[in-house]
């Protein structure tokens, strides 16, 4: 009891005094942001990290409580080295991007098809860290002519997939803030729905952003495994002051709630059923030390996907062994490139301009 309630202080106290004016919010003065008006006249953003004209380029989908910022952490010299351009883009009410209450996987697939039209790429990658994974796969399966290669670095295994075994080691390996959330969006769905509506709505978006999101994005170091937490603030310390606070640009808890939402719930899409030529361009990283999305995931998505290639890397944390050493960086996208599936010609003449509104 006592446990819970100094998990309660801990995290509803700095939410109600960002309510009442005491803390800063995530605000940031206003900056070159590229974005593409979709069809139903939403905004997506979007950042590209590398050359315009490299030859081969890939849609980067960003954590829970991450942004388009993500592509950042991706060393300059590697995607010249690579011939490659990232595109990182802000899912729905994450940083520049706007909301979009019924988004599905499908739709997402969809925002990323339009993007790339827009910017005159006929064929790419994709490539999804933690809860950006689940809409990676979705672009695999939606985007069959499209996506020629996926990867996923501590991602998510598919909902209602794990056996008993296999999910009591996950929670058992979750961080506590991780654990309880994970569970009650797992197991009480009628409560879990309830959340999500009240966060679509202005107030309630507010208020589950003050009393809950932005709480636990100030404390998520203190959730994170030593390797994660010492690569932050060594290496990229850019994570706490320019990505995290990006995510949280509009205030408003539906990123999160959404997310959480459709990872929970059964996905619309079968892993399965991806054909096995297509299984043999994924890549699935993990490491054996994530607190945050605990490697047992790695396992059942390889399981689902017998002929992706799997990489377990012994001690590894959530993100450090990519994010953290130009090597890493390196062996993965080049291993991505590499088995990535027949390219077409290029059809359409690239648009691709830094920080364009289109």
């Amino acid at each position: 009891m006592l446990r819970r309630l100094f998990l309660l202080i801990a995290f509803a106290v700095p939410g109600i005094c960002t309510v009442l004016g005491l803390l800063p919010g995530s605000r940031r003065k206003s900056e070159a942001v590229s974005s593409l008006k979709l069809k139903d006249g939403r905004r997506l953003a979007y950042e590209l990290r590398g050359r315009t004209n490299a030859k081969h380029v890939a849609f980067w989908n960003h954590g829970i409580i991450s942004s388009r910022l993500e592509v950042t952490s991706t060393y300059l010299d590697v995607l010249e080295e690579l011939d490659l351009l990232l595109v990182g883009v802000d899912r729905p009410s994450y940083g520049c991007s706007d909301p979009h209450p019924n988004r599905t996987y499908a739709s997402y697939a969809d925002d990323l098809e339009q993007l790339a039209g827009s910017l005159g790429v006929q064929q790419f990658y994709v490539i999804g860290v933690s809860g950006g994974g689940p809409y990676t796969y979705a672009a695999a399966t939606y985007l069959p002519d499209r996506v020629l290669g996926a990867m996923t670095i501590s991602t998510l295994a598919q909902a209602g997939k794990m056996n008993a075994e296999e999910e009591f080691q996950f929670f058992a390996e979750m961080d506590r803030v991780g654990e309880m959330v994970g569970r009650l969006f797992r197991r009480h769905s009628f409560l879990s729905r309830a959340l999500r509506e009240v966060s679509l709505t202005w107030w309630g978006g507010r208020l589950l952003y003050s009393m809950f999101l932005q709480p636990v994005a100030s404390n998520c170091l203190s959730l994170m495994a030593d390797v994660d937490r010492k690569c932050i603030k060594e290496v990229h310390p850019e994570y706490m002051t320019r990505i995290v606070p990006e995510s949280l640009r509009q205030r408003t808890g539906a990123c999160f709630f959404q997310d959480l939402w459709l990872f929970e719930r059964p996905w619309s899409f079968n892993l399965e059923d991806l054909p096995p030529h297509v299984q043999k361009s994924v890549h699935i990283w993990h490491g054996t030390g994530d607190k945050q999305v605990p490697w047992v995931s790695a396992k059942v998505l390889h399981r689902l996907m017998p002929q992706a290639n799997l990489h377990i890397e012994q001690g590894g944390g959530h993100f450090a062994y990519y994010a953290c050493t130009r090597e890493s960086q390196r062996n993965a996208l080049k291993q991505l490139l590499r088995t990535g599936l027949p390219q077409r010609q290029q059809l359409w003449p690239s648009k691709i301009v830094h920080n364009s509104v289109h």
